[in-house]
C-alpha cells in the first residue's frame, strides 16, 4: 500500500529539499504535514483514532510513511491495540493533542502476563524493565521489527550496555554469538535465574555450541585456591579478547591464575 505522495514522487510534500531544523528533513512538524491532506475533524478520521485527539502525535509511531504491506499504512508488527483501535487497553484517559497519559508500567502485563514480575518469582528482573518498563525495548504502537523492538540486537543493547559496545569494538577476536548481534543466544531479556541475565547456568549455555568431549575434561564448577568457582568465564571472556579461543590472558598466564608453575 503506497503513500500518494510517495507514489506520485511528491517528495517535498513533506521533505525539505535542502535543509530542515527537523528530522528527516521534514518541511514542518510531522503531524502539521499529515493534517494538511488528512482531516482530523471528520468521523472516519476520529473513528479510526477511537476518538483520541492526535493532532499533536508523532504519526510515525504507528504508520509506516511511504508505504507498506498493511491496511491504513500501519507498521508491519503494530501492536495488537493500535490494529484494533482499542487504544483504552493501555491508555486509562483518551489521548489529548497527541500527548497520552502516562500508564502504569503493570499495563503491558493485562496482557503479557507471562512477562510480569508475579509470573517470575526469585528471578534477576532485566534492569531495563526496572528503570524504563517495557517500553525501554519495545515500541509500544508498532515497529518493523519482529517483538515490536526499538532497534535491532545488539544495537538495542548497546543503548545502555555502552562498555559491552566499546569492549566488543576494541577485541581482535570476538564470540561468535556477539559476532552476530544474538545476544539472546545467551542471555534471555526479561527475567533469568542465573547472573548475568543468563539463559540457564554457564556451563548449560556454552554447551549448547561447545561440546565438552574427551576422557578427561577440564573440571569446572569446582573452587580455586582463592576460593572462586571455576567456570568456562574464568578462562574466557564472553563477549571477546585479544587472545585467541576469546582467553582473558594469553597463555600460559590464564592456566597460571590456579596452577602454579
Amino acid at each position: 500500500v503506497p503513500h500518494p505522495p510517495a507514489a506520485e514522487g511528491a517528495c517535498l510534500t513533506c521533505h525539505a529539499v535542502h535543509g530542515s531544523d527537523r528530522k528527516p528533513l521534514l518541511n514542518a512538524e510531522m503531524a502539521e504535514i499529515c493534517l494538511t491532506c488528512h482531516d482530523a475533524s471528520e468521523s472516519k478520521f476520529k473513528l479510526s483514532h477511537a476518538n483520541n485527539d492526535v493532532t499533536g502525535s508523532r504519526c510515525t509511531m504507528c504508520h509506516t510513511p511511504h508505504g507498506g504491506g498493511e491496511k491504513k499504512l500501519l507498521k508491519a508488527t503494530a501492536h495488537y491495540p493500535v490494529n484494533n483501535g482499542v487504544c483504552n487497553n493501555c491508555h486509562e484517559q483518551p489521548v489529548v493533542k497527541g500527548k497520552a497519559v502516562v500508564i502504569n508500567k503493570s499495563a503491558c502485563f493485562v496482557c503479557h502476563e507471562q512477562k510480569s514480575p508475579a509470573m517470575n518469582p526469585g528471578k534477576s528482573a532485566h534492569g531495563a524493565i526496572d528503570k524504563k518498563g517495557c517500553v525501554g525495548c519495545h515500541a509500544p504502537h508498532g515497529s518493523e521489527i519482529e517483538h515490536n523492538l526499538r532497534a535491532k540486537p545488539p544495537e538495542l543493547c548497546f543503548t545502555c550496555h555502552d562498555a559491552v559496545r566499546r569492549g566488543v569494538a576494541a577485541a581482535k577476536f570476538q564470540h561468535t554469538p556477539v559476532k552476530q548481534g544474538d545476544c539472546v543466544k545467551c542471555h534471555t531479556p526479561h527475567y533469568a535465574e542465573s547472573r548475568p541475565m543468563l539463559k540457564n547456568e554457564m556451563t548449560m549455555v556454552c554447551r549448547q555450541c561447545h561440546k565438552f568431549e574427551g576422557e578427561h575434561v577440564h573440571p569446572v564448577g569446582i573452587k580455586t585456591p582463592g576460593g572462586e568457582t571455576v567456570q568456562c568465564s574464568s578462562c574466557h571472556a564472553p563477549h571477546g579478547s585479544d587472545f585467541k579461543g576469546i582467553l582473558r590472558r594469553g597463555q600460559p598466564d590464564v592456566c597460571r591464575q590456579c596452577h602454579e608453575r
